[in-house]
């Protein structure tokens, strides 16, 4: 996909406003992640694997106080709900997808309240709290 993308971007002269950087060692990652307005999860449920997918990179926006975008998956959804930590788009489209950037990204409030929201999540949702669950979970079922 990043090939039609790439011509995409070169064809509307787009070069000034996206950039391309490949992979990164996670350290660097989360800079440009924490730097980000916005986070995507824009996964479809095209199985049930997906559907109930929670994948890092959720964690990882929330840990860099970066609100997130999301398609409606059960889990991810639940976060969202749960914290009020970024919005939900119905339909996985270009013209979803940009209307809801457009609208976050005009109205500051909301993106501060989001961030703010991420914070708050961030202080529960991470790994710390899982692995004590975990191990009390490997606990009962191998012990």
């Amino acid at each position: 996909m990043i090939p039609s993308v790439k011509k995409i971007v070169a064809t509307k002269n787009l070069q000034e406003k996206v950039r391309f950087v490949g992979r990164l060692p996670y350290e660097q990652l989360q800079q440009y992640t924490a730097a980000a307005d916005l986070g995507l999860a824009l996964d479809k449920p095209l199985s049930l694997n997906y559907a109930l997918a929670l994948p890092n990179k959720v964690f990882d926006y929330i840990q860099a106080q970066t609100p997130i975008v999301t398609s409606p998956l059960v889990e991810i959804q639940k976060l969202i709900d749960r914290y009020d930590c970024g919005e939900v788009i119905q339909e996985v489209s270009p013209e979803a997808l940009a209307q809801k950037i457009n609208t976050l990204c005009s109205n500051p409030e909301r993106l501060a309240i989001l961030k703010e929201n991420c914070k708050k999540a961030a202080a529960v949702e991470h790994w710390d709290g899982d692995k004590k669950v975990l191990a009390e979970v490997v606990g009962r079922v191998f012990i």
